[in-house]
């Protein structure tokens, strides 16, 4: 880094003494760059080598977001709401293999009507409403193959997912551990909080699904993954004391342009403290890629006895869509979080098509578009979903624009003035982001 420093400087710049006004003297390259080296930590044998690399190797990153968002339904107002913010990361170098995370995740509403407002998901409330939260705050300790993590983190696996769709992610805390053992992923899971993407405080596992009243239960979770060349297998357990056991496997295999892939997901209850979970999915998805397009078809079917319960962001489901009215309101499992989404409904079947093209004449962009349709068999009623995304890379200098339209047709049992039998509802959303 200070290349361009002593060649600016040049074997002929001459500068004003200090101490001595008047008289001028020619500063040799070979005296600035002693000095240079002096105060390059990386080489004064004086201090460790441990220490030093961990002052120069730490790393600051940033992202600026802004997100617009509106909903236009024929049954309610229209909501609307745009926020700012974004994330502040630092991660420090490793120092006897360990090294610090942190990172601060904030929103502010920039427009938010109080009476009118979808800006709970973007900022937590109406006009002037902020986040500041450390959604990210651990210890990382790695050695060999193998990483400990102790705190706030993110997490991507498919009962629990960050699911960056608003300004903040959904982020976890707990311990856990990520393994490579003879080319097999091995991830064991101690969760005992969760803090949802439109809010600033972690709650414990138990009561985020049950209220302040429930227990403070942890959630565990072990998932196994191998791949090759042409294939991958992967298979999760996931156990929430006194709530819910649950079971995630998922194969693909490739061959030419073709990926194949199969899932399965089967949910019993833990105790009797939640009774009727004897939840089931089944699904199968085939994509198709060439050169920049993209092409998938897919297939889910759920169990009859039950709906499929999500309440940690984690929604595996194919045919899964951008937004999650659900055909009905579950009562199956009254007073638990995440049990509406359509594909997830007891005895529903979907179906997805899926096409992404990039955007012609027009570089770094592509258009993705997808048709999904919901059909539960109980009130022979059907729900639809139309998403359009266009994503344009660089749009200005380093900024990505992501734009989306959303269009859904939903069908619900009987009808009143306040809610009709049909249900119409178009979403836009308009996100920047520039990461620095």
């Amino acid at each position: 880094g200070y290349t361009q420093l002593l060649d600016d400087l040049g074997e002929g710049t001459w500068v004003n003494h200090a101490e001595e006004p008047g008289r001028i003297q020619k500063w040799k390259k070979e005296s600035v760059t002693k000095l240079l080296s002096e105060l390059d930590f990386s080489k004064n044998s004086s201090i460790p080598k441990a220490q030093t690399d961990f002052l120069n190797d730490a790393k600051f990153n940033a992202i600026w977001r802004s997100y617009y968002i509106a909903n236009d339904k024929n049954t309610l107002a229209n909501k609307e709401g745009l926020a700012t913010g974004g994330e502040l990361a630092y991660s420090s170098a490793k120092y006897f293999n360990t090294r610090l995370n942190l990172t601060l995740h904030t929103t502010h509403a920039l427009y938010a009507p109080t009476n009118n407002v979808d800006g709970s998901n973007l900022s937590g409330g109406a006009n002037d409403a902020s986040i500041n939260v450390f959604g990210i705050a651990n210890v990382e300790v790695t050695q060999n193959n193998h990483t400990l993590t102790l705190g706030h983190q993110k997490l991507s696996n498919p009962m629990l997912n960050h699911k960056t769709v608003r300004m903040l992610p959904t982020t976890f805390s707990g311990s856990t551990l990520h393994s490579k053992v003879m080319g097999i992923d091995f991830d064991l899971g101690y969760i005992t909080a969760i803090k949802q993407r439109y809010d600033d405080t972690f709650t414990s596992i138990g009561q985020h699904i049950f209220g302040n009243t429930a227990e403070k239960s942890p959630l565990l979770y072990l998932g196994v993954q191998y791949q090759s060349d042409n294939s991958k297998l992967q298979l999760w357990n996931y156990q929430a004391s006194d709530f819910m056991n649950t079971i995630y496997t998922q194969g693909e295999y490739k061959f030419s342009n073709i990926n194949l892939s199969v899932q399965y997901l089967k949910q019993t209850e833990a105790s009797g403290f939640v009774q009727n979970i004897d939840s089931s999915l089944l699904g199968a998805k085939i994509d198709y890629k060439k050169s920049n397009y993209e092409l998938s078809l897919a297939y889910n079917q759920s169990g009859e006895t039950s709906d499929v319960i999500t309440p940690w962001d984690g929604t595996p489901a194919f045919t899964d869509s951008m937004v999650s009215n659900a055909l009905e309101t579950s009562t199956k499992h009254k007073g638990i979080t995440g049990v509406t989404d359509s594909a997830y409904v007891a005895d529903t079947s979907s179906y997805k098509v899926a096409l992404k093209l990039p955007s012609i004449g027009i570089t770094k962009s592509a258009l993705i578009g997808s048709y999904a349709a919901y059909t539960q068999k109980q009130s022979e009623k059907t729900r639809t979903e139309v998403d359009i995304v266009w994503v344009k890379k660089e749009i200005y200098h380093a900024i990505d624009l992501k734009m989306a339209y959303i269009h859904v047709e939903n069908e619900k049992f009987g009808g009143t003035k306040t809610l009709p039998q049909h249900i119409t509802r178009n979403q836009y959303r308009i996100i920047l982001n520039y990461p620095f």
